[in-house]
């Protein structure tokens, strides 16, 4: 889901499936994106998609929270591959 949210999606969590809701760091996002339940769903759907300035805060804030660097990322795994 982190290449979906790269690519500027908003990405929602069942509370039920990361019950210490380790994905995000930011406060905001723990409290927006992680859903309980279908209704909980479509109420933060309808709120990002009638509100265009929250809908971009969001993206830009999942997009910094979840932002690794891609070089340190691809420097360790060849490491690792190289043994």
């Amino acid at each position: 889901f982190f290449f979906l949210i790269m690519i500027g999606n908003i990405v929602f969590i069942d509370s039920s499936y990361d019950y210490n809701k380790r994905v995000f760091k930011n406060e905001e996002l723990v409290n927006f994106c992680y859903v309980k339940d279908r209704n909980d769903l479509a109420e933060k759907v309808r709120k990002i998609k009638n509100d265009e300035k929250f809908r971009n805060h969001i993206v830009n804030l999942q997009k910094s929270d979840t932002a690794i660097n891609l070089k340190e990322y691809s420097d360790s795994l060849t490491k690792i591959i190289e043994g």
